[in-house]
């Protein structure tokens, strides 16, 4: 009987570990996603800018 409460026990931290992994996989995913696309946004700005800042 202890045996089996220690091996869900043991389940339990395995899939919290997993849970954990993935959700700080998907934090640091979402962060370089969002740095990305500022970047992207400020390299579209400069390479196209506005009526504004282009000489005529």
């Amino acid at each position: 009987m202890n045996k089996r409460i220690h091996d869900n026990d043991q389940q339990f931290k395995d899939y919290t570990v997993v849970s954990n992994t993935q959700t700080s996989r998907n934090l640091l995913l979402k962060n370089i996603i969002e740095r990305s696309e500022k970047n992207f946004m400020i390299l579209l700005t400069n390479l196209f800018p506005g009526k504004k800042n282009r000489d005529s």
